[in-house]
């Protein structure tokens, strides 16, 4: 709980120090406008890691039969779950590692890997969001199946990140596309909405690193916000992609990066 006296003010500025001079790295949470408090970034690793290992055991429980027997669409999408967890948990120890003093370079994994398959699984892994949200994904393969050279997981996570953004940023009723297209010796995806756009002076500052916040919610969870399209950069960085966004206000935005062809 945030202290609105000077005395308040000093203590969280001693202890913000003491932090600093310990290297301990801290980021904001809040509560509402007018309530915040430090957390470590250890202290949020954990918390994020305890909460991964809850989800991970529940899904392992249900798709053991634990609890009756499963049809093959439930077991299809308790699949999902599992590599998605899994995936979270890579991404919270890179996240981790990215925010350290003197971070570490990601850890990429580079091996063939077909795009459609890529895609296919990121629409899968945003399908529940998008529907919750009234949200149409869309998606606009190529004839045959391209196989690029890529960390399948980091790409998959660059997908839904951009899907978790758009839908974010669109209105019920609207839709996100996803293109895949080849171009001489790569491939492009191609993410599209119909959202509110973003204004022009934003767009070159959209994937910059800047502190993210990490927000308590009103069940104990934790959000993180402003990470996301980071996240993206970082990985397509990774992997020596370029990036590029179009944007108009009204009309919705379009995001699109190329991967290498396997050879």
């Amino acid at each position: 709980m945030a202290e609105s006296t000077g005395s308040g003010k000093n203590a969280r500025h001693h202890e913000r120090e003491q932090n600093r001079a310990s290297g301990e790295t801290t980021q904001r949470m809040g509560f509402g406008a007018s309530h915040t408090q430090e957390v470590s970034a250890p202290k949020l690793a954990h918390e994020l890691r305890t909460r991964l290992a809850i989800i991970r055991g529940s899904v392992d429980n249900v798709r053991d039969g634990v609890f009756g027997e499963l049809n093959n669409n439930q077991k299809r999408y308790l699949d999902i779950a599992a590599e998605s967890v899994e995936r979270m948990s890579e991404l919270v120890e890179d996240l981790m590692a990215s925010m350290a003093p003197g971070r570490a370079p990601m850890r990429i994994h580079r091996e063939p890997s077909p795009v459609i398959d890529i895609v296919r699984t990121a629409v899968e892994s945003a399908h529940s969001l998008a529907y919750k949200e009234g949200i149409n994904i869309l998606a606009n393969f190529p004839k045959g199946s391209p196989v690029v050279l890529c960390d399948r997981v980091k790409i998959e996570q660059v997908l839904l990140n951009l899907f978790r953004n758009s839908i974010k940023f669109t209105s019920r009723g609207g839709a996100i596309t996803v293109s895949v297209a080849e171009k001489d010796d790569c491939v492009e995806i191609k993410v599209s909405d119909t959202g509110v756009g973003i204004p022009q002076e934003k767009l070159d500052s959209l994937f910059e690193e800047k502190d993210p916040s990490v927000v308590r919610t009103a069940d104990g969870g934790y959000r993180t916000s402003g990470l996301g399209l980071v996240i993206v950069k970082n990985i397509l960085d990774a992997h020596n992609s370029r990036i590029s966004v179009s944007s108009r206000i009204g009309k919705g935005t379009q995001v699109s990066f190329i991967l290498p062809l396997a050879r």
